[in-house]
C-alpha cells in the first residue's frame, strides 16, 4: 500500500482522478461539498475499512475544522483534495519508516 500511494502522489492525474472519486462518494446528496453529516460517515468508514479505532466526535469535528479552511461549514473539493493528500503522505512516509 505504502508503494502504491507514492506513486499516486507522484502522478497529478491518477491522484485527482481518486481524490475526486472518494469525494463524489462522500458526497451522498451530491451538493458539491461535504457537510458534517457527510463527514462523519467518511471518517468511520474509513476507520472501519483500515481496522483503526472509531474517531471520536470530537476529533471528528476537530478534524473537520482543520480540512474547511474558509470555515463556512462544509468542505469543499479543493479542501478535500489537499486533506487526502496529506493523509495518503502521511500513510506513504510515516509507515515505510517503521
Amino acid at each position: 500500500m505504502d508503494a502504491y500511494l507514492k506513486i499516486v502522489l507522484k502522478d497529478e492525474n491518477c491522484f485527482n482522478a481518486i481524490a475526486k472519486a472518494i469525494f463524489n462518494k462522500a458526497d451522498a446528496d451530491k451538493s458539491k461539498f461535504i457537510d458534517p453529516q457527510e463527514f462523519r460517515k467518511l471518517m468511520v468508514d474509513i476507520t472501519a475499512e483500515y481496522n483503526l479505532p472509531t474517531p471520536t466526535d470530537e476529533e471528528i469535528r476537530t478534524t473537520m475544522e482543520k480540512v474547511d479552511l474558509d470555515k463556512n461549514g462544509t468542505i469543499e473539493y479543493e479542501e478535500f483534495k489537499e486533506f487526502v493528500r496529506a493523509l495518503f503522505t502521511e500513510v506513504a512516509y510515516h509507515n515505510s519508516k517503521k
